[in-house]
């Protein structure tokens, strides 16, 4: 489906140019049809599809003070090549549910850390760059398996 990527391992490819540079023991495909080859290759699908990430989390400011958070993250498998590739090396197999697992305690960290550096009054004054900040921080994080996070959606910051 338009959503879905077709990674093939198996059979190595040759350049198809001079000085080309390909991969050897993989193909992509993520449009259209191919041919597998049974003895030689075999495939694995990735779902390219965007998976919610909701959170609520208590988390402790630098001064001490105390907030819960609460919002969702949208992560999915980065579109580009490298990253189909390693989204479906490392999460081979994997459900929807089970990328959420992963990614959501590396989400917790991340908004943890990000708290840890400020005072309760500045995420009042400058909420979406507090949701940037955790969104970039997740990416970097993500990239490790192939996910890039889509947003960060931060419905709620209640002190305690």
């Amino acid at each position: 489906g338009p959503n879905e990527a077709l990674v093939i391992f198996g059979r190595q490819r040759q350049p198809s140019a001079p000085g080309r540079q390909t991969r050897d023991g993989y193909r992509i495909v993520t449009a259209g049809g191919t041919f597998i080859l049974p003895i030689l290759e075999w495939a694995d699908e990735i779902s390219l599809e965007a998976i919610a990430l909701p959170f609520d989390v208590t988390a402790h400011f630098l001064d001490g003070q105390r907030a819960r958070f609460t919002g969702s993250a949208t992560v999915a498998v980065d579109r580009d090549e490298e990253s189909i590739y390693l989204a479906s090396t490392r999460l081979q197999s994997k459900t929807p549910d089970d990328i959420a697992a992963l990614a959501s305690p590396i989400l917790t960290t991340e908004i943890h850390a990000r708290v840890a550096t400020k005072t309760i009054d500045e995420i009042p004054r400058a909420p979406i760059c507090f949701a940037t900040d955790i969104a970039e921080a997740f990416n970097a994080r993500l990239s490790e398996f192939g996910l890039i996070c889509l947003s960060v959606d931060l419905k709620n910051a209640e002190p305690l």
